[in-house]
């Protein structure tokens, strides 16, 4: 198919499909966590694929399942608490008539500063994304006075202090980013065999802490940062096919990121569209992750740490947590406010 949304033709197949799906994954989560995992394979097995799949992170804006985790309940909370943040800090710069420097780690489709940007604000914010689209995205959302500075690499890859300034930043925003880091330290990926990895979690961290303003802001507030992460560790410590890593994982995305799809659907007011696109993203990006603790471990992609082991990170990066709390009612995503 060339429809690039054609994840639509799930619906055509059975009106009833959405409701279907939603109506067996509620029953499944109901039994104990050792039946779900049968009972997810064999739900998967009946539950018909698209022709066409949309990767995460592939495809942005109006009518892409991107487009609708945006508006997601989940999504929304951790946008609304970082855009408190960003919207105190940026307050008191327009009333001392001073422009902003923010740096932003994975732009996705720019919702976040779709919600807390307004036209009075004057700035540059740098994006760094591998995704050329998300910065065409990004672009096209923000107001006439901000300008983008685009950098289009993986975050390891850049010389963070060098192409992002060096003690030049009022805020860096990382949301759901750096879980793709495998390990905790280049040390800790070269102790379990991944010898190529230069930089990891600790080292991004370490770097950030380089590029916030220090001393005079010229106004009341300290410059910060931002991260946001699951609660949930699938790190490489966790070999392939562990049952802690499978508990783990299904935990993360079947009870709480897939309870709170399973939710937004059946109760909150929504367009059909849209419904619909929580659905295929209930299917293609939550239930089927599972598959992600069979790949060897360089190839997981998804290593999540809890909130005991990024404290501990933190505090090895020499960076401090002024505040930290959950920002949604399933208690997954994290919001981590450090400073220099």
């Amino acid at each position: 198919s060339g429809d690039p949304f054609s994840w639509r033709t799930i619906f055509a197949m059975s009106r009833n499909w959405s409701s279907t799906l939603l109506s067996e994954f509620r029953e499944i989560l109901s039994l104990p966590h050792r039946h779900q995992i049968s009972a997810v394979a064999d739900l998967r097995k009946r539950i018909p694929e698209p022709e066409c799949k949309e990767v995460w992170n592939t495809a942005m804006g109006e009518g892409s399942l991107y487009g609708a985790w945006s508006h997601t309940s989940i999504m929304e909370g951790l946008y609304e608490h970082n855009r408190k943040l960003i919207r105190q800090y940026l307050d008191i710069l327009q009333s001392n008539g001073l422009e902003f420097r923010i740096v932003e780690i994975g732009g996705g489709d720019g919702r976040l500063w779709e919600l807390s940007l307004n036209e009075k604000d004057k700035g540059t914010l740098i994006l760094v994304d591998p995704n050329e689209s998300a910065h065409k995205q990004v672009a096209s959302i923000l107001p006439r006075g901000v300008e983008i500075v685009s950098v289009i690499k993986k975050i390891e890859d850049v010389d963070v202090p060098k192409e992002l300034g060096k003690n030049t930043v009022d805020i860096i925003i990382c949301s759901l980013t750096l879980h793709h880091l495998p390990g905790y330290s280049q040390q800790h990926c070269h102790q379990h065999g991944l010898s190529s990895v230069q930089r990891s979690k600790l080292e991004v961290l370490s770097s950030f802490k380089e590029c916030l303003k220090t001393g005079n802001t010229g106004h009341a507030l300290e410059a910060f940062g931002i991260l946001n992460e699951a609660d949930m560790y699938s790190d490489i410590t966790l070999p392939s096919n562990d049952e802690a890593l499978v508990h783990n994982v299904s935990s993360s995305y079947w009870r709480r990121a897939g309870a709170s799809i399973a939710y937004d659907v059946e109760h909150r007011d929504a367009s059909d569209d849209l419904k619909e696109r929580w659905s295929a993203m209930l299917k293609l990006w939550f239930i089927n992750q599972i598959d992600v603790c069979t790949l060897p471990i360089e190839l997981r992609d998804v290593y999540e740490l809890d909130i005991a082991h990024w404290l501990e990170i933190f505090a090895q990066a020499g960076l401090k947590i002024t505040q930290r709390q959950f920002t949604d009612d399933f208690l997954l995503f994290h919001q981590y406010v450090f400073q220099s």
